[in-house]
């Protein structure tokens, strides 16, 4: 009896999508805001990014999470700095604060 033809090309591997541990990211003080809750970060860079995302959360004052939003910023080239405005104008009053919770560098 014939043996059975065994494939051995493998399925190649997914590619991340993104650079883990690329950014470094700096709060700064003293700036005023264009929106209603926001403050200023320092992003640098280890690697070039094609686009970078940074995820926050809206809160209240006990720190309680109200909303979600995401910022997108534009290309970053491998040892680069930018300053900029990282927030939002909340649909509620009460959320009074900003936080980066995540942000990801795109290849």
């Amino acid at each position: 009896t014939p043996t059975p033809a065994t494939n051995t090309e493998e399925t190649p591997q997914p590619v991340d999508a993104f650079w883990a541990g690329a950014l470094n990211i700096q709060q700064l003080t003293g700036k005023r805001c264009t929106v209603d809750v926001c403050e200023y970060l320092k992003i640098s860079t280890t690697k070039t990014c094609s686009r970078i995302t940074l995820f926050g959360v809206t809160t209240k004052d006990s720190g309680k999470v109200i909303d979600y939003f995401e910022q997108d910023l534009k290309r970053l080239s491998k040892g680069s700095s930018r300053v900029v405005e990282f927030g939002t104008d909340p649909a509620n009053s009460y959320e009074t604060f900003v936080e980066l919770q995540d942000a990801t560098c795109w290849k």
